[in-house]
C-alpha cells in the first residue's frame, strides 16, 4: 500500500480540489463530491504526506482508532484508484 500511495502522489498535480470537497479531474472531465474526511485525506496526499503522516494527522482530528483509520484510508485509496483519479 505504501508504494501505491507514493505512486498516487505523482498523479495528483492535475487535480483541482475545492475546500468544499468538489474534485475535478481535467484529464477525464469527471467531477466528484467528497465528504469532509475524503477532502482532508486528498489534501494531505496533495501535500505529499506519507501514509503514516496522513494517519497521524487524522488521529489528531478524528476520534477513531489507528487500525480503523488505516483500513478506511486503504479503502479510500482503492476507491480513488478504481475511479481512475489516481494511478
Amino acid at each position: 500500500m505504501l508504494k501505491e500511495i507514493e505512486m498516487a502522489k505523482q498523479s495528483l498535480s492535475h487535480l483541482a480540489l475545492s475546500d468544499e470537497g468538489f474534485l475535478f479531474d481535467p484529464t477525464s472531465g469527471h467531477t466528484y463530491t467528497l465528504n469532509s474526511v475524503g477532502t482532508f485525506i486528498l489534501k494531505k496526499m496533495i501535500e505529499e504526506c506519507s501514509f503514516d503522516e496522513i494517519i497521524a494527522a487524522m488521529i489528531k482530528v478524528y476520534d477513531v482508532p489507528e487500525d480503523i483509520l488505516g483500513r478506511d484510508l486503504e479503502q479510500f485509496f482503492h476507491f480513488l484508484s478504481e475511479q481512475g483519479v489516481i494511478t
